[in-house]
């Protein structure tokens, strides 16, 4: 009986200290998001990952230090009620301007969180270098560049994938392919309170291009995610501008540490349904309903890498992410599109070659300026723009290599009258089906080909 008391004891004994050390394990990580006193927030990026409420406060931070370029902006709140925090950075932060946008959005999915802490540090560099480097100053002062360093706060705080309902955001949002009947830019009944407020807020404004920031892999996904036709089951479903969207992928494969040296994927770069299909992603969404070319940025064969490596994964991303933003927001071709000296919020495409089977998707010029930017890969493009009671008008251009871009400034004219029981002019018909992108979406060839062999 004593032996079996002692037994007891011991075990007692043993589970008081595994208790005591399980307790500890978790203080020491919960400590070791805490800044230490005194310490700014922005020394510790590299260092720890930020809980939700100390990214905000970073942003706070970074915005009382850099605020000349910068301000903090909220796109919603995940289902918990927590904001989904980013920062503008621009050398007139929150002003409307006839300069292109282009986003990052990070930690979509809870536990691929080396985003979440890559944004800021980028923020810092580019406060750190404005005026100094030319990288930092050019986008600073050409675009608009929007940083959101978690889009799934609720996920982090549970360390899972789903959001705070368990739902994958990056299945979430309207599918060209699957919802056809639908309105790509009214969220789904079944839309998660993140998904909503991102669609919103990539709807409000005229973003000419983003990524999205993943792990799992080292390589940069672009569209389409998936197959229009349900008979095809491998192979890429190329999108109508894939030459574009190859040459941005190369642009950050080839400057990223490594990833352009790739044994699984050649240059780095994979079609999203070559590799493997999903439906309801964000970046298809945004090319398709929104008009802006997203690529998917998968940064770590791990997910949710040890905070050691944030400094490593800093270094091997940095000038890839720079490389990105200052190709698509200012490589490609941008200008207004005008009435009589007038701005006119046109729809734009780009012209396939002759014999193209399908579509372009469209984009658009916006209201205030008849401002609009097109990501393209240097060489000769054509441009058409469009808006109704106006005949339609094209740009001849060529893209220059060195990154410097393109103007197109587009005049329109007003569309001739028909004549009396007669059928409109063709070119204001096709005005007007250009004006109608959701229509156009709807024809959007099941195997696209290429506009081009791409870069």
């Amino acid at each position: 009986m004593a032996g079996a008391r002692t037994r007891t004891a011991r075990l007692a004994l043993v589970a008081l200290i595994c208790a005591g050390s399980a307790a500890l394990s978790a203080a020491q990580e919960v400590g070791s998001q805490q800044a230490p006193t005194g310490r700014r927030l922005s020394d510790q990026l590299l260092k720890t990952y930020l809980s939700n409420p100390q990214l905000s406060a970073w942003a706070d931070e970074y915005v009382a230090r850099c605020g000349a370029i910068a301000r903090k902006f909220v796109v919603g709140r995940a289902g918990s009620g927590a904001e989904i925090v980013g920062v503008e950075i621009s050398d007139r932060p929150g002003a409307a301007e006839p300069e292109p946008s282009f986003k990052y959005v990070a930690n979509m999915h809870g536990d691929e969180t080396s985003g979440r802490m890559l944004l800021p540090m980028l923020a810092e560099w580019l406060c750190a270098n404005n005026g100094k480097d030319p990288r930092a100053t050019r986008l600073v002062r050409d675009a608009h560049l929007f940083l959101v360093p978690t889009m799934n706060p609720d996920g982090f705080a549970a360390r899972w994938r789903g959001n705070k309902n368990g739902v994958d955001l990056n299945r979430n949002f309207p599918d060209a392919f699957v919802n056809r009947n639908w309105d790509l830019r009214q969220p789904l009944p079944n839309s998660q309170p993140e998904t909503a407020a991102v669609m919103a807020w990539s709807l409000a404004h005229n973003f000419a291009a983003s990524a999205n920031m993943h792990e799992g892999a080292v390589v940069t996904n672009y569209p389409f995610d998936s197959y229009s036709d349900p008979r095809q089951r491998s192979g890429p479903n190329a999108a109508p501008e894939d030459a574009t969207f190859r040459f941005l992928s190369h642009t950050y494969a080839n400057k990223h540490a490594f990833m352009a040296r790739s044994q699984e994927f050649p240059g780095g770069i994979t079609n999203g349904a070559d590799w493997y299909e999903i439906h309801g992603g964000m970046q298809d969404w945004n090319y398709l309903a929104a008009g802006t070319m997203e690529l998917t940025l998968e940064l770590s064969q791990d997910k949710y890498p040890a905070a050691s490596r944030l400094p490593a994964l800093w270094e091997e991303n940095r000038d890839a992410l720079l490389a990105l933003a200052a190709t698509a927001a200012l490589g490609g071709v941008r200008g207004n599109v005008t009435a009589g000296g007038a701005p006119v919020a046109a729809t734009l495409y780009v012209k396939p070659p002759s014999g193209y089977p399908g579509k372009p998707v469209p984009f658009y010029a916006d209201k205030d300026f008849g401002f609009y930017a097109r990501p393209l890969p240097p060489g000769r493009h054509t441009i058409v723009a469009s808006a109704p009671g106006f005949e339609p008008a094209e740009a001849e251009l060529s893209v220059p290599s060195d990154g410097s871009g393109a103007v197109a400034n587009i005049a329109l004219k007003r569309a001739r009258a028909a004549k009396r029981g007669g059928e409109r002019p063709a070119a204001a018909a096709a005005a007007v089906a250009a004006a109608t992108p959701l229509a156009v979406l709807a024809a959007v060839p099941a195997r696209a080909v290429a506009v081009s062999a791409g870069a």
